[in-house]
C-alpha cells in the first residue's frame, strides 16, 4: 500500500526509555520534481531518489544555516556518478552522470545493484560557502546511497546506527522516497539499555518487508508503534523541498568566461545560447541581443 499524504519533511526524536535516536524523512515531492528537470528514465529516477533519502539523512546532522552535505559516487555501473546535496534550510538537489539507462527503464523493478556496479568511490562533504568543514572519502563494493552513509556512521562516525530506505518507482519517478535511521545512544549510567530493543528493530530493518512497512507510515510515531516501541518523543519537523541556487545571472557569469570573439560568434548564429545547471536542469536562455550585449558590457 502506497501513502503519501505529506508534503516532503525531516522528523528527528528519540526513545530516552531504551536510548534510541532516530532520524525519519519523505523526500518524495523533491525526487520526483527533481527526475522531470532532468528528463531522467524511471532507472535514474530511483538513484535520485535513494540520493535524496540519503543526503536528505546526513542533513539531519546539519546544525548551522549556512551548512550543507553532499555525497558524490563514482561507480563502474551504467549510472556512472551520482551528486546529491541537502542544506540545513531543506534544500534538495542533484544528478546522476546518465539520465537513460537502456536495459533497466523498461524492466518493471530495475536491479539497482546493477545500476550502481560492483565497485564505487565515494565522498561525503560537510561544508559551509568557501570552506569544507569534514570530507570523507572510501572505495566500496557493492555501492549505492545506502550503503555510502552505513559505512559513513559506521567507520567514519564510529556510531551504531540502522538505516532502512524505501524508494518505490512510478511512471515518472517515485511515488514514495523515504528513509530511517535509527541510533543507539545508551544512557552513560547503564550503557546496556536499550541494547536488546535496538538489536531487535536493526534485524527488522535488514528484513526485505520492513520496506513495506516505511512505505505505509508517513509518521515516524506509528512506524515505531509496529514494533511495540511506546514513548517516542519528536523533535519540530524540518520541511524539505527541492530547491537550487542557480539563477540567470549565475549562467551569466558563465558566459562572461568566453571570450568576445565567442559570444559575437554565438550572437551572430540568430538563436538562443542555452545554459543548463547540471545539479536541477533548469534551463536558462539568453536570445542572440543578450549575448551580443555581453561583448560590450551594456
Amino acid at each position: 500500500m502506497l501513502m503519501k499524504a505529506n508534503p516532503d519533511i525531516l522528523i528527528t526524536g528519540g526513545q530516552r526509555a531504551d536510548g534510541l535516536r532516530f532520524t525519519f524523512v519523505d523526500v518524495t515531492e523533491s525526487a520526483v520534481e527533481l527526475a522531470r528537470g532532468h528528463l531522467s528514465g524511471p532507472a535514474a529516477a530511483t538513484a535520485l531518489g535513494e540520493g535524496l533519502v540519503a543526503v536528505a539523512i546526513l542533513g539531519g546532522e546539519l546544525t548551522e544555516p549556512d551548512e550543507a552535505f553532499s555525497l558524490y559516487m563514482r561507480t563502474d555501473g551504467p549510472i556512472g556518478s551520482l551528486l546529491v546535496d541537502a542544506t540545513f534550510e531543506g534544500g534538495l538537489r542533484g544528478f546522476t552522470g546518465k539520465k537513460i539507462l537502456p536495459g533497466f527503464d523498461e524492466a518493471e523493478n530495475p536491479d539497482m545493484a546493477a545500476v550502481y556496479g560492483s565497485e564505487g568511490e565515494i565522498s561525503l562533504v560537510r561544508s559551509v560557502p568557501g570552506r569544507i568543514l569534514s570530507q570523507s572519502s572510501a572505495k566500496l563494493p557493492a555501492p549505492s546511497p545506502l550503503h555510502a552513509i552505513s559505512d559513513y556512521f559506521a567507520v567514519s562516525c564510529q556510531r551504531q546506527t540502522r538505516i532502512a530506505f524505501s524508494v518505490v518507482r512510478g511512471l515518472d519517478g517515485p511515488v514514495i522516497a523515504r528513509g530511517l535511521l535509527v541510533e543507539h545512544v545508551p544512557p552513560a549510567a547503564d550503557p546496556a539499555i536499550g541494547q536488546r530493543v535496538f538489536l531487535q528493530l536493526a534485524e527488522a530493518m535488514e528484513s526485505p518487508t520492513f520496506n513495506e512497512t516505511l512505505e505505509a507510515s508517513p509518521d515516524p510515531r506509528s512506524l515505531f508503534a509496529e514494533f511495540g516501541i511506546k514513548g517516542v518523543d519528536v523533535d519540530p519537523p524540518r520541511p524539505l523541498r527541492f530547491a537550487c541556487n542557480c539563477s540567470k545571472e549565475k549562467a551569466k557569469a558563465t558566459l562572461l568566461t568566453f571570450g568576445k570573439d565567442e559570444l559575437a560568434a554565438m550572437a551572430s548564429s540568430g538563436r538562443n545560447t542555452d545554459i543548463y545547471c547540471h545539479m536541477c536542469g533548469r534551463l536558462h536562455s539568453f536570445t542572440p541581443s543578450e549575448i551580443l550585449s555581453l561583448t560590450t558590457g551594456k
